[in-house]
Formats: C-alpha cells, structure tokens, sequence
C-alpha cells in the first residue's frame, strides 16, 4: 500500500512536472526497472538569488567575509520566504 502511495503522489509530480524535465532526465526515469531505483538529479530553480552578482556587489563594496556569509543567507531567507 505505501509503494503505490508512493507510485501515485511520484507520478503525479511527474506530469506535473514534464514541461520542465529535461530529455536525458526523461529518458532516464522511462528506462527505470524497478520504482525503488536510484537516480541523480539536479534541480534548477528559476527564480533564485544571482550569487554571481551578489559576489560582484561585494568585491566592489568590499564587504567583510562575515558579513558576506551573513547577506547571503539573508538573501537566500528572503528569496525562499517570496517564493
């Protein structure tokens, strides 16, 4: 009963979700033999925090590394919080 829960609430993500997957992704969970089969992903969010950008603003303001770290994770905090 908990597999099919499983097998239901994943394949609801998953159509949910195909405009977005990529090929070799799809490809890769239609060749999967067993449901409890392992594969790596990486997910890609696309609203986030431009990291590059914010190291830039700290090079040009030369913001201590202690308060880097701490701007940063307020960043991310904030950009979680909006989304």
């Amino acid at each position: 009963m908990k597999k099919l829960f499983i097998l239901l609430a994943l394949s609801s993500t998953l159509l949910n979700a195909q405009h977005v997957l990529t090929e070799r992704l799809q490809n890769e969970l239609n060749s999967l033999e067993r449901l409890d089969d392992k594969i790596s992903i990486r997910i890609e969010m696309l609203n986030k925090v431009d990291a590059f950008e914010l190291h830039k603003e700290f090079i040009r303001l030369e913001t201590p590394i202690n308060e880097r770290a701490i701007q940063t994770v307020v960043s991310l905090q904030q950009k979680a919080k909006s989304t």
